[in-house]
C-alpha cells in the first residue's frame, strides 16, 4: 500500500487511476499544489482479485488521499 505523509483535511491531492491493456490498474497520488508525486500503487490482474476487491482497494486509496 502507499505510505502517504499526513496532510490536513481538504489538502488539494489528486488521485489518478489508469488502466492498461494488460488489466493492470496504476494509481498515483499527487500533491496538486506542489505537483509532487506522493506515491504510486499498481494492482495487477495476476493477483486474481474480484471486481469488488479491486473497487475496495480503489476506495481505500481514495480515502487515504482525502484523509
Amino acid at each position: 500500500m502507499i505510505d502517504l505523509p499526513a496532510y490536513p483535511k481538504g489538502a488539494p491531492l489528486e488521485v489518478i487511476f489508469e488502466y492498461d491493456s494488460d488489466g493492470i490498474i496504476h494509481i498515483s497520488v499527487i500533491d496538486s499544489t506542489a505537483g509532487t508525486l506522493l506515491g504510486e500503487l499498481n494492482i495487477e490482474r495476476t493477483s486474481n482479485l474480484t471486481e469488488d476487491e479491486v473497487r475496495a482497494k480503489q476506495r481505500r486509496v481514495e480515502k487515504m488521499a482525502i484523509g
